[in-house]
């Protein structure tokens, strides 16, 4: 779990650079979360202004590129927006009924900006305080906004992302092999139509791949780690009602 930090050379999945780095993130979080969580409202703003400074200067040493997947400096990019995101909670639990960002027009209205801001190639440091804003208002929402992002297909792309995200990067890696074998050694030498009708197939064959993942091994194995530490739990139990 320390591909992350160079990636270029220790990563066989590229995907998975970003697991590495949130694991690395994921150690440091009992550490940080009780600190943040008994921390007056004040203090909150202070470290989620310290945090977008960070981020500042990420975008200032990478001229606001924030790919960056391969060394140390991924670690300025991922541990920052992870505390951020812990704020994000804290401002959720404390958000006072009626406020505006709980309004359809102000979700719908972040969602438009962030598509603009896409569209016309914003700052990568606006898009990322624009998905934070986003992510506030969507959970904030129980309007209309709610109820078009929680439909069923929305939904089931939500539980199958995380497979989706570690899978998509095999199958691009065997349709390139599989087209070298054939001679295509730059995908845009494919004519319009076998380019459209390939890209379908693979998105196919990733979406029900993710399923099958989701479903057999991240559901799973999460189900089975749980029945185990259930019948340790229950095996202790009797143990020490055996003793007394």
């Amino acid at each position: 779990m320390v591909q992350g930090l160079d990636a270029g050379k220790l990563s066989w999945n590229y995907p998975a650079w970003s697991i590495s780095i949130e694991f690395v993130a994921y150690l440091l979080f009992p550490f940080a979360l009780p600190a943040i969580w008994r921390a007056p409202e004040r203090a909150k703003v202070a470290i989620g202004g310290l945090l977008f400074a960070l981020l500042f200067i990420l975008a200032l040493a990478t001229k606001d590129d924030f790919n960056q997947w391969d060394g140390p400096l991924t670690l300025l990019r991922c541990l920052p927006e992870f505390i951020l995101g812990t704020l994000l909670y804290c401002a959720y639990r404390a958000a006072p009924v009626g406020l505006f960002l709980q309004s359809d027009a102000a979700a719908f209205f972040i969602l438009v900006t962030v598509v603009l801001g896409l569209h016309f190639n914003a700052p990568d440091l606006l898009i990322i305080g624009l998905f934070g804003a986003l992510v506030l208002t969507a959970v904030l929402n129980g309007g209309s906004f709610s109820k078009c992002a929680n439909v069923a297909p929305l939904v089931w792309l939500g539980n199958i992302s995380y497979s989706l995200y570690l899978i998509h990067g095999f199958l691009q890696f065997l349709v390139g092999k599989l087209l070298g074998r054939f001679g295509v050694q730059d995908h845009a030498e494919l004519p319009s139509t076998a380019s459209l009708g390939l890209t379908i197939a693979m998105v196919a064959i990733c979406l029900i791949a993710a399923h099958l993942s989701y479903n057999y091994v991240e559901v799973g194995c999460r189900q089975y780690l749980r029945k185990l530490l259930d019948r340790r739990k229950r095996q202790r139990a009797t143990g020490k009602l055996r003793t007394t």
